[in-house]
């Protein structure tokens, strides 16, 4: 048998061999980027809008998918080997850095970085290297009705217990301009108040502050705590929102006192009421550190190459001031989303003051002792097993 007639053949299954592989690299450097945005927001879908449609004009010739993974929970799940972009909260920065799952960023490939908040661009650091790129803050504020002059005096929690005293915990709706609004449903939340306490008692900000089981909590910083829940009654603070709020709808027709809650819940109230509402700092105790949840966008290990240098684009374009300040300006006859922006200069933009004014009072509070939550490296552990138990004691009869 002549061993050279095969060779013809055996070439041309390799060449074709070759050509499939080459053609699945070109695909896969191709293929859209998937990208998760933070969820929790009041209209992700003007969010999403805005970045696809500065994105599509660069003409990088990549798509984005801003859909497959539009759910993704940061805060119980990672972030899946096919997800090149994901935002996650500060609380959980730690967590993936020490699992492997974000990627060490150059700060040299974000534009005019000296516009980021000081404490948010170094809690989105972990060991001197940066790991994501803050887009949005948040943290809990206090709003009241203008001319409230005791409400906008107080300087301390125990100042507004003062003036609120306990509820009578009748309905899940408060009395018209009695009572504190505030939602407490949730175990992270409870969780996250008891650590904020715990820093506004010792008036100074921790970088990790200290995560003890549920029966090891100090005692003063529960009883700050439950200072809300006695101001708010516990039906209204375990009351279960609709999807629209009705906690804000509440507060813009009149009732309870004050509402604490995030910026964002402005969205939800009536408009015209805006012009009658003042937001400042919540104190959990004498003091006030405001301890801000920073999302950030992160770049997953998994992401090499080209893809790598396209998700850096991404990110910068996400993080501009330019499309932050498109996602938060009035549009299709909604009001601003009132969330809060990781770049400083937004706060005095002339056109978004203009069209939400009250980002003036909230300027005031980013920068009234500002720090950063991250809970470490145990953070998640820490959560999924204390916080139902931490809720439970603030709870108890």
């Amino acid at each position: 048998m002549n061993r050279t007639a095969g060779r013809p053949v055996g070439r041309l299954i390799v060449g074709i061999f070759v050509v499939f592989i080459a053609f699945q690299g070109v695909s896969a450097a191709d293929k859209p980027l998937r990208v998760s945005l933070f969820p929790y927001v009041p209209d992700g879908a003007l969010i999403r809008n805005v970045i696809k449609t500065r994105w599509d004009a660069l003409n990088t010739g990549v798509d984005l998918d801003l859909t497959t993974y539009s759910q993704w929970d940061c805060y119980s799940t990672d972030p899946p080997a096919d997800l090149d972009v994901f935002e996650t909260d500060s609380i959980m920065l730690d967590y993936f850095v020490h699992n492997n799952n974000a990627a060490t960023l150059s700060p040299e490939a974000v534009s005019a970085s000296e516009d980021f908040f000081d404490f948010a661009w170094t809690g989105s650091m972990v060991d001197g290297r940066l790991y994501g790129v803050p887009r949005l803050l948040c943290t809990n504020v206090l709003f009241c009705r203008k001319g409230d002059a005791e409400i906008e005096a107080a300087t301390s929690l125990y100042d507004i217990y003062k003036r609120l005293g306990n509820s009578s915990d009748a309905a899940d709706c408060p009395q018209a301009n009695k009572g504190m609004l505030i939602d407490m449903k949730g175990g992270t939340t409870c969780a996250c108040l008891y650590l904020n306490a715990e820093e506004d008692l010792a008036g100074a900000y921790q970088l990790f502050p200290q995560l003890p089981r549920a029966d090891a909590l100090d005692a003063k910083g529960t009883g700050n705590v439950v200072l809300l829940l006695k101001m708010a009654g516990r039906k209204q603070a375990l009351h279960v929102d609709p999807p629209v709020p009705d906690r804000a709808a509440w507060f813009s027709q009149g009732f309870g006192r004050v509402y604490a809650g995030y910026s964002e819940r402005l969205y939800f109230m009536d408009p015209a009421s805006h012009a009658n509402v003042r937001v400042r700092s919540l104190p959990l105790a004498k003091k006030t550190v405001n301890l801000f949840f920073v999302d950030m966008l992160c770049i997953n290990t998994t992401v090499r190459g080209k893809r790598r240098d396209l998700a850096m684009k991404l990110i910068d374009l996400c993080t501009s001031a330019d499309v932050a300040k498109a996602c938060l300006m009035p549009s299709n006859g909604k009001p601003s989303q009132y969330l809060l922006p990781a770049r400083e200069s937004l706060y005095t933009d002339a056109q978004l003051i203009a069209a939400a004014p009250l980002y003036s009072d909230l300027l005031a509070i980013v920068k009234t002792n500002p720090g950063t939550f991250r809970l470490g490296p145990d953070g998640r552990r820490w959560l999924t097993t204390e916080k139902p138990l931490i809720q439970a004691i603030l709870f108890r009869p």
